[in-house]
């Protein structure tokens, strides 16, 4: 277990499908800004279309050993930050001590505009594998149910990406695994736009933290 992690600045990432958690994860780390990147760590997504990006995923125990590794160099005085994910991420478990650690954290929600979402989600389709794509679709095929399978599987074949992109969020915004709580809510960033470094500064400024080290010109928050 990481000492001292109960004094650990945690933000967690909340945000229907479609948000940008991920991509603003990673834009925090190209940017010197403390962030756990679970799913890059799991070599998964926490979804049944993780093949798309992800193949195998690596042990247990080299899972936890990275984890420790990264989170012992954090600087527990500066925020940090964690998409909001299950318990398990494909086949891993996460560590009792840092579920607790999410479990207490302040929720950051991005309510990101649902047509912007839609088209987020209708580029990753669009770039999908078809083979690939099709045989994760079936995958769900129990959850979707037989007429939305099948509309899916049909949209998808008539290359409407759109169509296809919004069953899938549809579903995904109405599973219980992926709701939230909103009395863990501490700040809400309505995006209408979807800017990593512009939702970034705004984050900053309704956290009113000063600009992290390192981080570009461009990102000017206001100061605390």
């Amino acid at each position: 277990m990481p000492l001292q992690k109960q004094n650990a600045k945690v933000y967690l990432l909340a945000g229907p499908t479609g948000s940008g958690k991920s991509e603003l994860i990673r834009h925090f780390l190209e940017n010197n800004i403390q962030a756990l990147d679970l799913e890059e760590m799991c070599r998964h997504d926490g979804s049944v279309f993780s093949s798309l990006t992800y193949q195998k995923q690596p042990s247990s125990y080299q899972f936890h050993k990275q984890l420790l590794k990264t989170w012992n160099r954090f600087d527990l005085s500066k925020p940090i930050f964690i998409e909001s994910e299950l318990k398990r991420i494909g086949n891993l478990n996460l560590p009792e001590w840092l579920v607790k650690s999410m479990e207490e954290a302040r929720l950051i929600l991005l309510d990101v505009d649902k047509t912007l979402r839609s088209k987020r989600l209708s580029k990753i389709v669009e770039q999908a594998d078809p083979g690939q794509f099709t045989a994760c679709l079936q995958r769900l095929s129990f959850k979707l149910g037989p007429k939305k399978l099948g509309e899916a599987m049909l949209h998808f074949s008539l290359a409407d990406w759109k169509a296809t992109a919004d069953i899938l969020m549809d579903y995904y915004d109405s599973t219980p695994g992926y709701l939230f709580y909103p009395e863990r809510i501490k700040i809400q960033i309505t995006v209408n736009q979807w800017d990593a470094a512009y939702i970034t500064r705004l984050i900053w400024e309704k956290l009113e933290l000063s600009s992290p080290d390192g981080l570009s010109n461009q990102f000017v928050p206001n100061q605390p």
